[in-house]
């Protein structure tokens, strides 16, 4: 059996296995030599195949992350490996901020035409997207049809997984301990309507435990990283880095403001005082004449609170449970990390820190 994944939109990587064993993986930017590529990784698949000696119908399925939008339009502007800090804030102003407060419709593409590269994929692609944007009704066609155009029709089925179920099961599967029984968090900005998901695998059988969409912690730190001068997806490290120069002081001010709208999570649910209506313009008029190592400081607190809340109430749940995992761009705060596996306590605690292209909705 063999199974090609394939990520593709903002992020854009491929993996290959045969009955099971993971015979090569890789994102796309190592290829076009151009860090956060992003789009369609054909040199990656075609890598992957020819070192294998496999060829295209030789693939029994095709596995796509995501079964919603998945960032091709940032894809045809390549923001991640192209935007500047400037281009980030000209982002909040002049697309999000017309959406959230002024209740208009905007396209990306309109917006930052003067970036667009019509390279990323075919022509008629493009063209669609600008004309059209990406949708969830479009969004699987797309992707097909770009698949189907590189390695042919050849009857191979293309699945499109859900974009947590994903993170949770390379979590499951590659962790270095040949688990059968573990409890699997995934969270990230958002992807596929959620950003906060938990399962139970055990005895060969995935159960759900969680899924929700409503916690703001990643969309948060992004744009805290924004309003701080630095460049979101990339630099947030640095601001988990400024956290522990604050003064404790100080950084309980900013702190205490973070803990205004997300208070919590209990008996299941993630519980806010209420919900801001965005989280660059909002934050930064909030967090008005606080030092940035205090911003930092408190952002970081607040960060590593609520997870604790949230994954204590699913390990108490689940306490015959010899493993925990985490996943998913949160799991890259390394600082909050130790203090989950502290949590975990008895348990084994693996994380897989795994970058994604989440923010496909308007959830500034």
């Amino acid at each position: 059996m063999i199974v090609l994944g394939i990520a593709m939109g903002e992020f854009a990587s491929a993996a290959l296995l045969r009955d099971g064993k993971l015979l090569g993986s890789s994102y796309e930017e190592r290829f076009h030599r151009r860090k956060c590529y992003s789009g369609y990784p054909k040199k990656t698949i075609d890598y992957l195949l020819t070192e294998n000696n496999i060829q295209p119908p030789q693939i029994n399925k095709i596995m796509v992350m995501n079964q919603t939008q998945c960032g091709l339009e940032y894809a045809v502007v390549q923001r991640l490996s192209s935007f500047s800090i400037e281009d980030y804030v000209r982002e909040a102003h002049e697309y999000y901020k017309p959406i959230l407060f002024e209740g208009k419709e905007v396209k990306l593409l309109d917006v930052f035409r003067d970036k667009i590269q019509k390279d990323v994929f075919d022509n008629d692609i493009v063209e669609k997207l600008i004309s059209e944007g990406e949708t969830n009704e479009n969004s699987k066609e797309l992707r097909q049809t770009i698949i189907e155009r590189h390695l042919g029709k050849n009857n191979t089925p293309i699945k499109f997984v859900e974009h947590h179920l994903s993170h949770a099961i390379y979590g499951y599967l590659y962790a270095p301990i040949g688990t059968k029984d573990a409890l699997v968090f995934s969270a990230d900005s958002f992807g596929d309507y959620s950003n906060s998901n938990v399962y139970r695998f055990k005895d060969g059988h995935i159960k759900v435990l969680h899924s929700g969409n409503t916690h703001n912690l990643g969309r948060l730190f992004r744009n805290i990283t924004l309003a701080m001068g630095m460049k979101p997806y990339q630099h947030e490290y640095k601001v988990m880095g400024l956290a522990p120069y604050a003064a404790e002081k100080e950084s309980k001010k900013a702190q205490r403001v973070f803990d205004s709208f997300l208070t919590g999570f209990d008996e299941g649910e993630w519980k806010f005082n209420t919900q801001p209506k965005d989280h660059y313009f909002t934050f930064k008029k909030l967090l008005e004449g606080l030092r940035f190592d205090s911003i930092a400081g408190g952002l970081q607190a607040h960060f590593e609170e609520r997870l604790k809340e949230w994954f204590t109430f699913y390990i108490e749940e689940n306490d015959d449970c010899d493993t925990v995992i985490f996943t998913g761009g949160l799991s890259m705060n390394v600082k909050a990390n130790m203090l989950l596996a502290e949590i975990a306590n008895k348990n084994e605690m693996q994380f897989f820190a795994a970058p994604s292209g989440d923010d496909f909705s308007h959830c500034i």
